[in-house]
């Protein structure tokens, strides 16, 4: 009985069509009782088929039709992943443009931190705490270097720190059990060339 009423309020369209089919059966109940018992009766067994028709006929194009709020609700949700997927991908090319930038003027190093700060503003507002964590470590390890040439050491760190970065936005971005596969070291490989 609980699935029964589960099924009903859940698919507000299944439970009217359910209600008019039960009638069709009721009517063809009826034109059969009478039909088999005094012989009269025969003109039920039309509108009865009909009504079980429509019902089973109104059930299949329910289960076809999106309601209006699901649709709704879909598109809010692409338009959601859109945006977040921008955002994503301008922090990832302005981490790799910062990343590959030496011999900056103090001026170009503070538009730099101003845009970056804005980009990471925007991810922190719904961001993974993941995500987050590895852009507050990506900006720390840059803040120590910003404008100044890189040792090899830091040049590393930076690199695999945006390498994490990378696969927390993925994840964020579409949390896919294969993307457990695609090692940080792999997505380095395609960005850079050493």
């Amino acid at each position: 009985m609980e699935k029964v009423n589960k099924w009903l309020t859940g698919r507000p369209l299944g439970a009217y069509c359910a209600a008019i089919g039960l009638a069709g059966a009721a009517v063809l109940v009826v034109a059969f009782v009478t039909v088999w018992g005094t012989g009269w009766g025969k003109d039920l067994f039309a509108p009865g088929a009909v009504l079980l028709t429509v019902a089973l006929t109104a059930y299949i194009a329910s289960r076809g039709v999106v309601s209006w709020q699901e649709q709704k609700k879909r598109d809010r949700e692409s338009r959601e992943f859109e945006r977040r997927e921008k955002v994503y991908s301008d922090i990832a090319t302005f981490m790799l443009q910062r990343f590959l930038a030496t011999g900056r003027t103090p001026d170009e190093v503070k538009e730099d931190r101003k845009r970056d700060s804005e980009l990471r503003t925007h991810a922190a507002l719904w961001a993974s705490s993941h995500t987050v964590h590895m852009l507050a470590y990506w900006q720390s390890l840059l803040s120590a270097v910003d404008g100044n040439n890189l040792t090899p050491t830091q040049s590393e760190l930076l690199k695999q720190s945006f390498g994490r970065t990378l696969v927390a936005m993925r994840e964020d971005l579409a949390p896919n059990p294969d993307d457990r596969d695609l090692p940080r070291s792999v997505i380095l490989k395609s960005i850079f060339n050493d």
